[in-house]
């Protein structure tokens, strides 16, 4: 989501009251897959959108890299915890984070992508994430003179920036609540978790 373009402020531009074109795709898959029957089995822990300055003041046309770019290029350090409050996308009835929200599912982070074993720049087709395809992340990484840039995978498997104009594929993020059972499926993409919805 973000804000009022051309603003003077941090604040107004980084503010959660327009959909992104990529929040629009999620909710009505989510509408058209998960709504009616599968809702009752999802927690609203909330999925982080770090916005926090890296360097730059996120304001007009200023060149401005979100914390992502020293956690994940410069340090390789990827983190879990979302660093500000209003980054972590969660709905109205949600106890914490920005209650944005239409629905509980987002996209995987950045650092989640490298927890699971891409690597900034350099190709892997040997974990999990791994599809073959190009996909986005969540998580933004730079903005200024040349565009909006967020962390994608791209088809060999290797995280790096690219223009948010870019035409990628979306994998949903779902969370569910503790205690679901699974029934079967051993959680691989040919034969995933089944759960129990009885």
């Amino acid at each position: 989501m973000y804000g009022t373009e051309a603003s003077s402020t941090y604040a107004e531009t980084h503010d959660n009251i327009n959909d992104s074109t990529i929040k629009t795709v999620l909710d009505t898959w989510y509408e058209e897959n998960l709504l009616d029957n599968y809702a009752i089995y999802l927690a609203d822990f909330g999925f982080c959108g770090d916005r926090s300055l890296s360097s730059g003041t996120g304001i007009g046309t200023t060149i401005t890299y979100y914390g992502s770019d020293n956690r994940l290029y410069t340090n390789k350090t990827p983190q879990f915890s979302c660093p500000q409050e209003k980054d972590l996308y969660t709905t109205v009835s949600s106890t914490k984070g920005n209650k944005a929200l239409d629905y509980p599912i987002g996209l995987i982070t950045a650092d989640g992508v490298m927890y699971a074993g891409g690597v900034v720049g350099q190709s892997n087709n040997n974990y999990y994430l791994y599809t073959g395809d190009y996909y986005w992340t969540m998580s933004p990484w730079y903005f200024g003179w040349s565009g909006a840039f967020g962390w994608s995978v791209y088809s060999d498997g290797y995280l790096s920036g690219y223009n948010v104009f870019r035409s990628f594929g979306a994998r949903p993020v779902i969370n569910l609540k503790s205690g679901i059972e699974v029934t079967g499926g051993d959680g691989t993409s040919s034969n995933p978790y089944v759960i129990k919805t009885n």
